[in-house]
């Protein structure tokens, strides 16, 4: 019985890693027509939330050292494209900074859509292995499910301590 909650907590993970890397990726290719307005009001909700659910996914890494043996354990396709966003992620950041000197007053379109894309693409390989692989036996799987939602649970109280006012805003200058 909780392994199949364990499971169904990571694909129901996977299943909104793959809406996030999907509207992020409409976003980006919205900017190559000129749709610069999508990408203003939602790329930045859309960033934190593709970290928040990547972040959450994470503790469903079997070994941290060499995570790269579990992204390859994907399909072929689906590991090789996403290195591939990853370094084209990297690409559109190292752009950003290259050709834009001064970061406050430019516009961040591109590097807020497309960084995301690599990162999401990856997550989305991650877990993967764990729903169709059984990359992970159930007692690791249900301690990783665990994990990630005693962190998800951390993340929500120590928001809801900051709206509340427990913590002070931070000043300017840190």
């Amino acid at each position: 019985m909780i392994a199949r909650f364990a499971y169904a907590y990571a694909f129901v993970l996977s299943a909104l890693e793959m809406l996030c890397f999907s509207a992020t990726l409409l976003l980006h290719l919205g900017l190559f027509v000129g749709a610069r307005d999508p990408c203003i009001r939602y790329g930045i909700p859309l960033f934190r939330t593709s970290v928040i659910i990547g972040v959450l996914a994470t503790a469903f890494v079997k070994d941290p050292a060499d995570w790269m043996t579990q992204v390859k354990s994907a399909p072929a396709w689906m590991w090789k494209s996403a290195l591939s966003l990853g370094v084209y992620a990297l690409f559109i950041v190292l752009l950003q900074i290259v050709l834009v000197g001064d970061h406050s007053s430019s516009d961040n379109s591109f590097m807020v859509s497309g960084f995301p894309l690599g990162f999401d693409a990856i997550i989305i390989c991650i877990l993967d292995p764990v729903l169709w692989k059984r990359y992970l036996d159930n007692p690791q799987l249900i301690r990783r499910t665990g994990t990630s939602m005693i962190m998800g649970a951390l993340g929500v109280l120590s928001l809801l301590a900051y709206r509340v006012g427990y913590w002070p805003p931070r000043r300017e200058g840190y």
